[in-house]
C-alpha cells in the first residue's frame, strides 16, 4: 500500500485528497476496483480522525480503493465543500487507470456532516451551481453513496449547529437552508444510496436518515436503510478495539455489522455496473 497526497484546486479553495493505493506489485493482473471517497465527520468544524484513516484501511483490505477528502471546514463556508467533493470525484475518475479504479464505480461516503456532504454532491451534481464550473456534469456524478448517521435537513433541531458551521451568517437565509437540505433535492438521477444510523443517536436524530430514505423512495432511487436499535453518535466503523482504546462503551453487536452489510451492497449494486 502507498499513500499519495493529491492537491485539489477549485474556483474557491484548495483541499487534499489522500489516496490509499494498492501497490502495483500487489495486484493480480490489471484489476480495477471500486473507489470510495471518504468524507469524515466533524460537524463542518473539524475532520474527525475516527472516520478517516481507519475507514480507509478497512476498505482497502476488503477490495476497495479508498480516498480521504480533507475538505474545508469553518470558517470556510458553503459552497466550497461541495466544489471540493465534486473535484474529488472528477480527480479519481480522471486517474482511474493510474489508480486501478473502475471509473463507473466511484462511491462517495461520509459520516455525520461528511454524510451530508456526500448527499449534497449526490443531489447537486447536475444543478446550475456546479454547472458554472463543470461543463460535463457526468464527470462529477458519484455512482453510489454511503451515509452514516448523516446530517440531512436544516429543519431538524439536532442539525442546527452543523448548518451554522456550514453556512455561517447564511444559516438565517431560508433559501440557502432549503438549498442545503439534501432531502429536498433527491431526484430520479440521484445515485443509489446505502444509509445506516442508530435510533438512540442524541446528537443527530435518526429522523435525518429517515427523511432522506423517504425522499429516495418517492423518487424511486434504489437504497438500503439499516437502523440499529442502540448506539451513540460518532460510531465510525463501530470497531470494539477502537472503543476500548478510547475508554468508551463497546458498540452493540448488531451495529458492528454495518461494514459487512455495506460491502455486500457494493457487490450487489455497484460492482455489477460496467464502464
Amino acid at each position: 500500500m502507498k499513500c499519495v497526497q493529491y492537491p485539489l484546486k477549485t474556483a474557491l479553495t484548495t483541499a487534499t485528497l489522500s489516496a490509499y493505493l494498492t501497490d502495483d506489485r500487489d495486484l493480480a493482473g490489471d484489476v480495477a476496483k471500486p473507489a470510495l471517497i471518504i468524507c469524515p465527520g466533524g460537524g463542518y468544524r473539524h475532520l474527525s480522525t475516527r472516520t478517516s484513516e481507519v475507514v480507509a484501511l478497512y476498505f482497502l483490505s476488503h477490495g476497495i480503493q479508498p480516498f480521504i477528502l480533507q475538505y474545508s471546514c469553518k470558517p470556510v463556508h458553503y459552497p466550497a465543500q461541495l466544489l471540493e467533493a465534486a473535484e474529488a470525484v472528477k480527480t479519481v475518475r480522471d486517474h482511474a487507470s493510474e489508480w486501478h479504479v473502475q471509473p463507473a464505480q466511484i462511491i462517495i461516503g461520509g459520516f455525520s456532516a461528511g454524510g451530508h456532504l456526500a448527499a449534497n454532491l449526490a443531489t447537486a451534481w447536475c444543478e446550475p451551481l456546479l454547472a458554472q464550473y463543470y461543463a460535463n456534469p457526468k464527470q462529477i456524478r458519484p455512482d453510489a453513496v454511503m451515509m452514516g448517521y448523516a446530517v440531512v435537513s436544516a429543519a431538524d433541531p439536532t442539525s442546527h449547529r452543523c448548518f451554522n458551521s456550514l453556512l455561517g451568517d447564511g444559516d438565517q437565509n431560508q433559501a440557502l437552508l432549503a438549498e442545503t437540505s439534501v432531502d429536498l433535492h433527491v431526484r430520479s438521477n440521484t445515485p443509489p444510496t446505502f444509509i445506516w444510523a442508530t435510533t438512540t443517536d442524541k446528537r443527530i436524530s435518526v429522523n435525518n436518515s429517515l427523511q432522506y430514505a423517504t425522499a429516495l423512495q418517492h423518487a424511486k432511487v434504489p437504497f438500503a436503510l439499516y437502523l440499529f436499535p442502540m448506539g451513540p453518535h460518532g460510531l465510525g466503523m463501530a470497531i470494539p478495539e477502537m472503543a476500548r482504546l478510547a475508554d468508551e462503551p463497546q458498540p452493540a453487536a448488531d451495529v458492528q455489522q454495518w461494514p459487512a452489510l455495506f460491502l455486500d451492497w457494493v457487490q450487489e449494486v455497484v460492482t455489477q455496473k460496467k464502464e
